[in-house]
Formats: structure tokens, sequence, C-alpha cells
């Protein structure tokens, strides 16, 4: 009878650690994809280069959307169907800030947030981009 009670306790605490572990996956997959969105997005917009940090410039090389169009610009259904910030993440929304750090370099900071199972989370990345001559 005893040995009855202790398997039924180490069935459940096998069920609690599985069930805690496919949670940690879960939150690790949706943080390892908004990291990718994010750095996708702060190179491709290193690549058009500081002369192309305007809305309308953004917006032709199709890294935002068309609406806000003063910073910081939205990029949440940027990108085919499937590979939209709001199709890889729950609730997910992705923005992008452009600020002038001084006369010759600009702050971009990329910024993607989504809903997982335990609230609200935010992958942010910044980058500098300086005028060059």
């Amino acid at each position: 009878m005893l040995g009855i009670y202790i398997l039924a306790i180490l069935g459940l605490m096998f069920a609690a650690t599985t069930m805690a572990a496919v949670m940690s996956r879960s939150m690790a997959d949706e943080r390892t994809k908004a990291t990718s969105i994010v750095n996708r997005q702060l190179e491709s917009i290193k690549a058009v280069g500081y002369g192309n940090l305007t809305f309308t410039s953004l917006y032709y090389y199709g890294l935002i959307q068309s609406s806000p169009t003063i910073s910081p610009f939205s990029f949440t259904n940027v990108g085919s169907t499937t590979d939209r910030v709001s199709a890889l993440l729950p609730s997910g929304t992705g923005t992008v800030a452009v600020t002038d750090a001084s006369t010759t370099m600009r702050l971009v900071t990329v910024t993607v947030s989504w809903e997982s199972r335990t609230g609200t989370r935010t992958v942010t990345a910044s980058t500098n981009l300086a005028k060059l001559k």
C-alpha cells in the first residue's frame, strides 16, 4: 500500500516537472523568435544607411508600415504572412524608433513585444548609425 502512494507521488512530481519544462520551452522559443526578428530588422535598417532613416525611405524599402508616419514606426504586419511579427508571436507587435543622437549620429531602437502565458514580454536592441561624409 505504501508503495502505491510513493508511485503516485512520483508520478505527480514527474507530471509537474514535465509541464514546467513544456512552458519553459515555449517561452524560450518565443524569446528566440523575438530576438531573431529584432536582429533581422536592425540589420535591414543598417543596410539602408543613415540617409534613409526617414518614414518615406523606410516605408519604400518595406521595413515599416504606412502608419504611424512619425517615430516610433510600426512593423507589426510587414513582410510575408508567415514572417510577420503578428504571425510569429502571440499578440506580437514591432516598433522602430529613430532619434537624433547628435548632428551626425542617429539612434535606432527596435522593439518586439508579445503576450506570453506569464504576461507581456519585450525584446529591444539599439544601434547607432553615423552620417558618413
